[in-house]
C-alpha cells in the first residue's frame, strides 16, 4: 500500500503528540511503564516533534509526516487511553464452567476452539479455579489411562489441580474495569517467585470477592 505525506498529517501529529504530552504529564507511572516497552516508538515521537516545532521557516516544517507515522502515533494515544474492560473477552463471550460440569467436554471444548484458560465459576460467579491446557497435562500425567476421558468425570473431582493458588507454573491476577491496558500489558508474562503471570480476570474493584467481568491474555494484548 502506497504511503502519503501531507502538511495536514504534519500537523495532526502535532496535536496527537499534544496528547501525549498530557498524558506523560497526567499520569507519569502509566506513560513510564508504556515507554519501558515502547522506548524507541517514544523517542522517535519526540525527536520529530522537536525537529517540526524548532525548525520551521517561514511557517514551512521541516518534514513533512506520513499517514503511517501519523496512525502510530494516534495508536499509541489509544493504547495508552484503553482500559481493561475495552480489551478483556467479556463475561458473556467468554467460556466458563462449574465445578459440576463434566471435564471431558471442557477438555474438549478447549481443543475445538484453541482455549488456554476456562475460569470454573461458582454459583456467585466469583472464580476459585481455572482448568489450564498444564493443569490437564499434569492430570494426564497422575491418572489412570482414558480415566478423564469418561464424560462422568466432573471438575470437582480434580479441583486441587485447578486452584489457583496452588497453580505450580502460573500466577492469576485481578484488575479492576478501569485499569489501563498498558499497566497490564506490563503485568502479564513477569515471572514472579518462579510462576509466570498468564491471565488477568477484570471485576470491578480488582478484588476477587468480586464477579467477573471478562479475562484477559496475551491473545487480548495482541489484538487491541
Amino acid at each position: 500500500m502506497e504511503n502519503t505525506f501531507s502538511v495536514e498529517f504534519t500537523t495532526l501529529f502535532l496535536q496527537v503528540y499534544k496528547e501525549l504530552e498530557e498524558i506523560e504529564y497526567k499520569y507519569p507511572k502509566r506513560f513510564e511503564t508504556y515507554k519501558m516497552y515502547h522506548q524507541g516508538q517514544i523517542d522517535g515521537f519526540r525527536t520529530l516533534r522537536n525537529v517540526l516545532s524548532h525548525n520551521q521557516s517561514n511557517n514551512m516544517y521541516p518534514a513533512i509526516v506520513s499517514e503511517s507515522y501519523l496512525n502510530e502515533i494516534k495508536d499509541a494515544v489509544r493504547r495508552l487511553k484503553t482500559k481493561a474492560i475495552d480489551i478483556c473477552t467479556r463475561k458473556e463471550f467468554l467460556f466458563a464452567a462449574n465445578e459440576n460440569d463434566s471435564l471431558y467436554k471442557i477438555i474438549n471444548k478447549m481443543n475445538e476452539s484453541n482455549y488456554s484458560y476456562v475460569p470454573i465459576l461458582d454459583s456467585n460467579g466469583l472464580i476459585k479455579y481455572v482448568v489450564t491446557g498444564k493443569s490437564i497435562i499434569t492430570i494426564l500425567a497422575n491418572s489412570k489411562e482414558g480415566m478423564i476421558y469418561d464424560s462422568s468425570v466432573l471438575v470437582k473431582d480434580y479441583l486441587d489441580y485447578f486452584d489457583i493458588n496452588k497453580n505450580p507454573n502460573e500466577r492469576f491476577i485481578y484488575v479492576s474495569k478501569d485499569d489501563y491496558a498498558s499497566d497490564i500489558e506490563a503485568e502479564l508474562g513477569k515471572m514472579i517467585n518462579k510462576k509466570i503471570t498468564s491471565v488477568a480476570f477484570v471485576t470491578a474493584n480488582g478484588k476477587p470477592t468480586e464477579k467477573i467481568l471478562g479475562m484477559i491474555n496475551a491473545w487480548n494484548l495482541l489484538n487491541f
